[in-house]
């Protein structure tokens, strides 16, 4: 396995964006969803792919590694992916998870050297019913009130329990993966504002 090392690139606003690599080959760019920071929805795929890709698990701002501001708006964020991706400085494959694939489909947009793309359930506000994006409306409400109170593990499990199914809950308990989602709610919630 090859030794992980960090790339720093800036975004146009002079936000640091942040990913660890790791491997050697066609450089890949792995783009979170909400909820995480890429270590627990990429890095696990890592060591399966280092040996033909140089992984790169970035975190867009406001999480990891990577610096902080107050715009979270869907471009600000598109943007980082497609800064990040230009500084790797040779073409590259873009994979995102969640709203991690509209992030990647948006950067693609920007870029003149992607070699592939690959979007995993992006978010399609437009093809959600009217009453799942009430009820998505309610859960993002009781997350907030939950987030107020400090209560951040808590507020990951109410998302989860929304969109994931007892299967997929199980395995994030199993991980002790709430506790480390929690620490991204508050920038979910910035970004939906």
């Amino acid at each position: 396995m090859t030794e992980k090392k960090i790339h720093h690139a800036v975004s146009d606003d002079c936000t640091e964006i942040v990913g660890s690599v790791q491997g050697d080959g066609l450089p890949l760019i792995f783009v979170h969803g909400a909820m995480d920071d890429g270590t627990l929805q990429w890095e696990p795929a890592v060591p399966y792919l280092a040996d033909r890709f140089t992984c790169h698990v970035i975190s867009v701002r406001n999480r990891g590694r990577s610096g902080h501001s107050e715009d979270l708006s869907p471009p600000r964020i598109i943007g980082d992916v497609a800064a990040y991706s230009s500084s790797v400085g040779e073409p590259v494959g873009l994979v995102g998870l969640s709203a991690g694939g509209n992030w990647i489909l948006g950067a693609a947009t920007q870029l003149t050297d992607v070699t592939g793309l690959a979007a995993y359930e992006p978010v399609a506000f437009e093809a959600i019913s009217e009453e799942v994006l009430s009820q998505l409306s309610s859960v993002v409400m009781r997350v907030g009130e939950e987030a107020k109170q400090g209560r951040f593990t808590a507020a990951v499990r109410i998302f989860a329990e929304f969109v994931g199914n007892e299967d997929e809950i199980a395995a994030l308990e199993a991980a002790d993966a709430f506790k480390t989602m929690g620490l991204n709610v508050p920038a979910d919630l910035m970004g939906i504002q």
